[in-house]
């Protein structure tokens, strides 16, 4: 029995014996690799997590202190019941600052600052100097200030190296207000900036945004109210995104001859000047309330893009708009795909006649009384859509004049391959289903292979 017993030990001591070696080879090839890739598998954890690395060996005891890429999250170094206590937020400040005195003279690549609480911005410009010193290149900051305060974050900060500014604030107070350096940063080419109060301007009430190497910039919420005019003019733009931005007694001018894609969503100024947009490819528009004025000022400045997404929920129609229409824009001829979203049916028509080469149509119904229009004029016009392929109705609701646009296009569409119409859920289930499914099918159709597919 003692024998077995001394056998067992023995093979158990083996055994515990590799392991410690397997688990030592294992670290030591962990600990071999280089320190760039060190870094790089560390740039991808939290600030916390990569100190605490620094217990695994003698070998990473100070890795941490070069890390390029800091990212610092307010929740994982502060306690779930401490988290609304002054006292925990100036803890917070002290463990960041104690990070970063106790770096090396390496720089710092990046810095993500991540729901956080100040109790005093004057701490977070400090610590923006700091790694402005440290020639900082990105900086993604996610803060929500005191309500009592007002703050304009340092003017050092854009005249730095910093190629990537990120910035949102987790309230609608704006009280972070950006200063006019940011306007001409010469090495910034990302910009992102969310619930933020844009620069003053000049005294003229003009803020110009000509950065020289901007290539991105995306603006949600942003506040500009006392601004008569905003201009974007940066020549190498390449990506713009605006949303929910309002300035209703101001005017927004973008001319960015680079502009390959351009997104505005709910945003309402006085006037609208698209200037140069000769390489623009995408653009997508969706505004509500889309009056006729703000709808021609859009679209004779998009006539060189290729993909085009106009959504009019609630379009403002008035006596003479379709004329209007009919004689103020010009033709857009690299249309290629179009999606209309929310427009009476009649006005399909009319803008349809300014983008003679497009190839995919969308259009989505939202709910419109049948309109009093000359359809005989329109139904006889002479367009003809030759290289329209491919049409998708949405929200089909049955009513005569969705019914006639349906005919119009038929008609006027003699290389079509496919038309997919899709109804509504409420007239899916109407005995009236049945009955417009035949009327659509008995529609004369220019193309005689053209499928129509209704769902």
């Amino acid at each position: 029995m003692e024998e077995k017993q001394s056998q067992c030990l023995r093979f158990y001591t083996r055994k515990r014996k590799k392991n410690m070696s397997d688990l030592t080879t294992t670290s030591d090839k962990l600990s071999a690799l280089p320190e760039s890739l060190l870094h790089l598998i560390l740039s991808f954890l939290d600030i916390k997590q990569v100190v605490q690395t620094s217990c695994l060996s003698t070998k990473w005891r100070n890795i941490w202190r070069s890390v390029p890429v800091l990212n610092i999250d307010y929740h994982s170094l502060t306690k779930e019941s401490e988290k609304k206590n002054i006292s925990s937020k100036e803890k917070f400040m002290d463990i960041v600052d104690r990070v970063l005195f106790l770096r090396d003279d390496s720089g710092i690549q990046k810095l993500k600052f991540f729901r956080f609480f100040p109790y005093d911005l004057g701490r977070v410009d400090a610590l923006l100097l700091f790694v402005i010193k440290r020639q900082v290149k990105e900086i993604l900051l996610q803060i929500n200030p005191p309500i009592t305060d007002y703050h304009q974050l340092p003017h050092l900060l854009f005249t730095s190296v910093i190629e990537m500014f990120e910035i949102s604030t987790l309230s609608s107070r704006y009280s972070v207000q950006l200063p006019n350096s940011m306007c001409s940063a010469t090495h910034l080419r990302i910009l992102k900036l969310e619930n933020i109060k844009l620069p003053e301007g000049d005294l003229n009430g003009e803020l110009v945004i000509s950065c020289p190497i901007l290539e991105e910039m995306l603006l949600i919420r942003c506040f500009h109210h006392g601004l008569k005019n905003l201009s974007i003019c940066a020549p190498q733009l390449n990506k713009l995104a605006i949303y929910d931005c309002h300035a209703a007694s101001g005017k927004i001018k973008i001319c960015t001859p680079n502009l390959t894609s351009l997104k505005l969503k709910y945003v309402w100024y006085k006037d609208y000047f698209l200037e140069s947009l000769s390489s623009l490819v995408t653009a997508t528009i969706e505004v509500r309330n889309l009056s006729t004025k703000f709808l021609m000022n859009i679209l004779n400045g998009l006539h060189n893009a290729r993909t085009l997404k106009i959504s009019g929920y609630g379009h403002k129609t008035s006596p003479g708009c379709a004329d209007l229409l009919d004689q103020g824009l010009n033709t857009c001829s690299n249309l290629r795909c179009l999606k209309f979203i929310d427009f009476p049916p009649p006005y399909i028509t009319i803008l349809l006649k300014l983008f003679p080469h497009i190839e995919t149509l969308t259009f989505a119904f939202y709910f419109f009384k049948d309109m009093e229009e000359d359809w005989g004029k329109m139904l006889s016009m002479q367009n003809m859509f030759s290289h329209l392929k491919y049409i998708r109705v949405r929200r089909f609701n049955g009513c005569e004049s969705e019914v006639k646009l349906i005919e119009y296009l038929l008609k006027t569409a003699p290389g079509l391959q496919s038309m997919t119409v899709t109804s509504c859920k409420i007239f899916l289930n109407s005995k009236q289903l049945d009955e417009c499914t035949e009327k659509l099918h008995s529609l004369p159709r220019a193309s005689s292979s053209a499928i129509l597919l209704i769902t």
